[in-house]
């Protein structure tokens, strides 16, 4: 510890790690080398290093290493970032904060059914497996963002809801979030469940309905100005088309979306009686 900039130094071996013995989490074997370098004034930094990160969370193999620092709210930078947890890894690498950084996470999520016992305090289950990618760029103050994800055999279970869907692709790129257009779009196959929008479908539409063949969604323009629209492949007699126009603006009471309804089509043979 040096006074002048308040510096701090940390080298610890972890060993044995039980995270249960610390609050309600679950039980685990965790071992790890730490290493933790930074100083609080005249701006703060972090420079933490996890080496050989290995053991048993929730009944879980785990495995990972960190190499990464933070320049305070200026710059954050990752050399290296691997977790693996069961069949699921996530990692990271690149630096995000200043002009021209680049910031590349990945996730290869294998078996989502190996994180539910992380994720049971939500009340949330999930199975199916799940590819994503986000590239985040720009400054803190100016951000953008791409990102893309990829998943199948898809099923939530939440709140005692469940929602299922065979597959599902997720594309989004906004090189200014704040300021620039941005594109969005998500296409999703044999979609079904007690979630409300399907419901509402049923009881409007089509009361013979077990599930949405295909649904595709797009988004142009920017958060507080944008068009979008949305088809329904409803069954194999059924398409429903809209498109809106609108914005996601923000009050006293948070986030609200204001717009309205530019167009609709409903075309096919009616529902079976």
């Amino acid at each position: 510890y040096q006074h002048s900039q308040q510096a701090f130094h940390l080298n610890a071996a972890v060993k044995n790690l039980n995270p249960a013995r610390w609050g309600t989490f679950p039980a685990g074997d965790i071992s790890a080398d730490v290493l933790l370098d930074g100083k609080l004034q005249p701006a703060w930094s972090l420079h933490a290093v996890v080496r050989q990160m290995a053991g048993q969370f929730a009944g879980m193999n785990l495995k990972g290493s960190l190499d990464a620092e933070m320049q305070g709210w200026s710059q954050w930078i990752c050399k290296q970032f691997w977790l693996e947890y069961g069949s699921n890894k996530v990692s990271a690498q690149g630096r995000w904060g200043q002009k021209g950084d680049q910031l590349n996470l990945d996730a290869e999520l294998a078996a989502l059914r190996d994180l539910n016992p992380l994720i049971q305090p939500l009340g949330l289950r999930l199975s199916g497996k799940l590819n994503g990618q986000l590239q985040l760029n720009g400054q803190f103050n100016q951000p953008g963002m791409t990102a893309s994800v990829q998943a199948d055999q898809l099923a939530v279970e939440y709140a005692g809801r469940h929602f299922s869907a065979g597959s599902l692709q997720l594309s989004a790129k906004a090189p200014d979030l704040r300021n620039a257009a941005m594109q969005a779009s998500l296409s999703l196959q044999q979609m079904k469940g007690d979630i409300p929008f399907i419901e509402s479908v049923q009881d409007g539409l089509s009361p013979d309905l077990k599930q949405i063949d295909q649904l595709d969604w797009s988004l142009q323009g920017q958060l507080n100005s944008h068009q979008s629209a949305l088809k329904l492949n409803l069954n194999t007699r059924q398409q429903l088309s809209m498109q809106l126009s609108g914005g996601l603006n923000t009050d006293r009471n948070g986030w609200r979306w204001q717009g309205e309804l530019t167009g609709l089509q409903l075309s096919g043979q009616p529902s079976a009686s």
